[in-house]
C-alpha cells in the first residue's frame, strides 16, 4: 500500500515570517530581518506568498507579484519565487504551489503569468512546461540601481 501524501497550501501570514525566512536563506541565500517580513506580509497588497507543507513538515513556499500598467487593462502576475526543499520534492508540492498561485492571482483577474527561472534550472523549466508555461525569446536586463545613485550622486557634483 502506497501511503498518500498530504500536501496543504496556504496564504502566509505575520506569525509564518521566521519560516519564510528560513525558507528564503535556503533558497536565495539572502538573510531578511524577521520583522521586516512580517512587515511585508502584512501589508504588501501587491504579492501574494504561499506556504507548503506536508503533513505538517514545512516543504517550500512561492511568491506572486501583481503588476499594473497604463498599457494593459488587467493586471498580470509574476511568480518571483518558487521553492521546495529536496526531501520534499518529486511529491507534487511544487505543482500544488503554481496551482495555488494561479487560483489566487486568477481572482484578480490577470491576463498573463510570468516566470523567471534560471537556464540551468531543468527542474523548475520542466515544472512549469508541465503546467502549460512556454519559453518566450524575451532578454532579461538586470541593473544593479545602488551603482546607478553612486553615479548620480557624482554626476550632481560635476565628477562623472
Amino acid at each position: 500500500m502506497v501511503n498518500a501524501v498530504k500536501i496543504r497550501i496556504h496564504r502566509a501570514e505575520a506569525c509564518d515570517a521566521a519560516v519564510l525566512a528560513g525558507l528564503n536563506a535556503e533558497f536565495n541565500e539572502v538573510r531578511m530581518p524577521i520583522a521586516l517580513i512580517k512587515k511585508r506580509v502584512r501589508t504588501n497588497r501587491k504579492e501574494l506568498v504561499l506556504l507548503a507543507d506536508v503533513s505538517g513538515d514545512v516543504a517550500g513556499y512561492a511568491c506572486v507579484q501583481f503588476s499594473r500598467s497604463m498599457c494593459y487593462q488587467d493586471d498580470w502576475a509574476e511568480i518571483t519565487e518558487m521553492y521546495v526543499r529536496d526531501r520534499f520534492r518529486r511529491m507534487g508540492v511544487g505543482t500544488a504551489l503554481l496551482s495555488a498561485a494561479e487560483r489566487g492571482a486568477a481572482q484578480r483577474k490577470v491576463y498573463q503569468f510570468v516566470v523567471l527561472t534560471g537556464g540551468r534550472n531543468r527542474k523548475g523549466q520542466a515544472l512549469y512546461s508541465s503546467a502549460g508555461y512556454r519559453k518566450t525569446r524575451e532578454l532579461v536586463y538586470t541593473k544593479d540601481a545602488a551603482n546607478q545613485q553612486i553615479h548620480t550622486i557624482a554626476a550632481k557634483r560635476g565628477s562623472a
